[in-house]
């Protein structure tokens, strides 16, 4: 039994905290990265926030993508294989004397001429937070979808590595009408997965390719969905993500009084995870 004195305490507790979570809420949020490169779920959280990641053959579809609802155990789980561990780094899939990246990370992503389809939930915490771009670092080719609106390349390495457009480039082999996109619509590039073309190697550490034009906005879960595609030996993902805001775990709010004035337990205030 909890005493009016006790209910009125936890009442006023409770009104502060809620008041609070609502200015923090509509609060005009500040430009964050809120996913950064490398990141790895914790251990004993992998799925939801976090990746979940598929192999399939190029251009294979997959009734769970790009939604991400109802992944099945065909999709496992991240620590992520797209920013493993370094060691051992050798081919058919790492060669750090070709490109500076693989001296810190690699992506076991075999067999080497397949898809991989990745899946990560963010949880924004402010009725006006926004997810504004998803840059990669990829070799070779990658879409991206928010919330299953698809992106569109408005920035990154270039072609010439210099910063400038076209965005999306492949040779002519690969891309014989020279469009930089190939038949099923993914950024097509070359050279290392954070750099300009081969042999120069120029400017490590920069964005391959930066996807745009989300509509993702509001306090809850956002899916990230990725389609990146390896057509040589090398393969290489890392994801990261950019917008305005704060990610969960988000503030605490209450829940609980059903003000019936009675002594039951359902009378008790609590605080809630949203």
């Amino acid at each position: 039994m909890i005493s009016p004195i006790q209910r009125t305490r936890c009442s006023q507790l409770c009104t502060v905290v809620a008041a609070l979570a609502l200015l923090v809420a509509f609060a005009a949020p500040a430009a964050a990265q809120l996913v950064p490169y490398g990141s790895r779920p914790p251990a004993d959280n992998i799925g939801t926030p976090g990746y979940r990641y598929k192999i399939v053959a190029q251009g294979a579809t997959d009734a769970a993508f790009p939604s991400c609802t109802g992944l099945d155990d065909t999709w496992q789980h991240g620590a992520a294989p797209w920013f493993g561990e370094p060691e051992p780094c050798e081919l058919p899939n790492c060669n750090p004397g070709l490109c500076v990246i693989y001296q810190d990370a690699e992506t076991p992503w075999v067999p080497s001429v397949s898809d991989i389809l990745v899946c990560y939930t963010v949880e924004l915490c402010g009725e006006l937070d926004t997810i504004d771009d998803v840059s990669l670092r990829v070799d070779n080719d990658a879409a991206v979808f928010v919330d299953g609106v698809a992106g569109t390349v408005t920035s990154g390495v270039g072609e010439a590595g210099d910063g400038n457009a076209p965005f999306c480039w492949a040779g002519p082999a690969d891309d014989p009408d020279n469009d930089g996109l190939s038949t099923d619509g993914l950024c097509m590039s070359e050279g290392c997965p954070d750099s300009g073309p081969l042999p120069a190697n120029s400017g490590t550490g920069q964005d391959k390719m930066v996807f745009t034009g989300f509509a993702a906005a509001g306090a809850g879960e956002h899916i990230i969905a990725v389609r990146a595609r390896n057509r040589t030996q090398l393969s290489f993902l890392d994801i990261e993500v950019n917008g305005t805001g704060e990610v969960g775990p988000c503030a605490e709010v209450c829940v609980g009084d059903d003000d019936d004035d009675d002594d039951d337990d359902d009378d008790t205030q609590e605080l809630k995870d949203e």
